[in-house]
């Protein structure tokens, strides 16, 4: 039996999403017009980088499956342009990455990722920012950024924000955000998403080092389901922290808060905490991070739940000379759902790297890294992956029009 393929233009959540990502570039464009058209300064940048890649698990099978390792030539050009003024600046990013596999060239792919985004100063006190990210690759990890590893899949995601903050009083600051987040899957037994959020924030500086931070935050979530369903669910959090550096050379961030989330299986509501910790610490020659965050998340296309990602990552780096540096890394992450944790996966990542940049234009870098995915609920693989890597990037081109 032939698999059937979604297509992403015949869905309504996707033709809304396009609407009103066409009428707010419109709009965007209408308000910001005058401002261009008085004269600006656009920079152009070209980069290009290329990578050859040992991949221990290259089409990306679950344990049990039949995978194999595979060499792959990664080169991606880059595409830049800032457009500013005074109190204007927008930028534009694409980036095709082509990934060739020596052994299997069915494999062969090419993810695109583009982002265009307009910052405006209103005023001395005052500032708003409008940003469009789209994304397509058939790699869950560089989609999702939520530590879960899909099987090999094409992945497309598009998200539109808008944000404004303001300094209400010297002391006293807002901010306020909307977005609308799409994630879809080709694979039909997927599970494809839409998310409205908004959220309002206040900070107030209690000293020269310490701030005090507090937010509220919405989101509405759709999900199509396999088989023409679909459910909804809608989340309500509330944050407070702070922080706080320490003789200019350390930073720690704290922070905790509740979310309240109704059951799209059931109707019922309940709640969970949500929680965030970082220190970072630097020294002349050396720099350190260790981070731990509990937030709800993307389900990645395995359900309609509301999904729990906790993690805690921690790094090291060091410069050796003024152009040569390394670094290290180590994380943990668990996914699982409420109310029932039909989807429960824990992910440990590992690796090292050196960069070492030739010329201002120049650089290479070289490491590896180690990601392993357990499941313990039926939904989710075991997958294991190892990457070696060795890379070029060049910047060819950068001028003023």
């Amino acid at each position: 039996m032939k698999k059937r393929t979604k297509m992403w233009c015949s869905s309504p959540v996707t033709r809304s999403l396009s609407r009103k990502t066409a009428a707010l570039g419109s709009i965007a464009s209408l308000l910001l017009l005058p401002e261009i058209a008085a004269g600006a300064s656009t920079t152009l940048r070209q980069t290009i980088m290329s990578e050859l890649r040992y991949d221990t698990n290259a089409s990306i099978a679950a344990e049990g499956q039949q995978g194999g390792d595979d060499f792959t030539l990664l080169l991606a050009p880059g595409f830049q342009a800032i457009n500013q003024r005074d109190k204007l600046a927008i930028t534009a990013n694409y980036r095709p990455t082509g990934y060739f596999y020596f052994q299997n060239p069915d494999l062969n792919t090419i993810s695109h990722a583009a982002a265009l985004s307009a910052d405006y100063n209103i005023s001395a006190q005052s500032s708003m920012r409008i940003e469009d990210r789209f994304t397509y690759t058939r790699e869950s990890l560089e989609s999702t950024m939520t530590g879960f590893q899909n099987e090999r899949n094409a992945i497309m995601t598009n998200s539109v924000n808008l944000s404004f903050t303001t300094q209400l009083t010297q002391r006293t600051g807002m901010s306020l955000s909307a977005s609308d987040y799409i994630l879809n899957f080709e694979d039909p037994i997927a599970v494809d998403s839409r998310n409205d959020s908004g959220s309002i924030g206040l900070n107030y500086q209690a000293t020269p080092e310490t701030q005090l931070n507090g937010s509220y935050n919405f989101s509405y979530a759709h999900y199509d389901l396999p088989g023409g369903t679909s459910s909804n669910q809608t989340t309500h959090s509330l944050n407070a922290g702070f922080s706080t550096r320490f003789r200019e050379t350390a930073t720690l961030l704290l922070s905790a808060g509740a979310v309240y989330a109704d059951a799209a299986s059931s109707g019922d509501g309940f709640f969970d905490w949500l929680a965030a910790a970082e220190v970072r610490k630097t020294w002349p020659k050396y720099s350190a991070n260790l981070n731990y965050e509990r937030q709800t998340t993307s389900s990645s296309g395995v359900t309609d739940q509301l999904t729990l990602n906790d993690s805690i990552s921690a790094g090291l780096s060091h410069d050796i000379s003024q152009n040569l540096s390394v670094s290290i890394f180590g994380g943990f992450t668990r996914n699982h759902t409420k109310p029932d944790n039909t989807l429960d996966t824990k992910s440990f990542t590992a690796g090292a790297s050196s960069n070492w940049q030739m010329r201002e234009w120049l650089s290479f870098g070289v490491g590896f890294s180690h990601f392993k995915q357990e499941s313990d609920g039926p939904l989710g693989e075991d997958i294991e992956r190892d990457h070696i890597f060795l890379n070029v990037n060049m910047t060819t081109y950068e001028g003023r029009l």
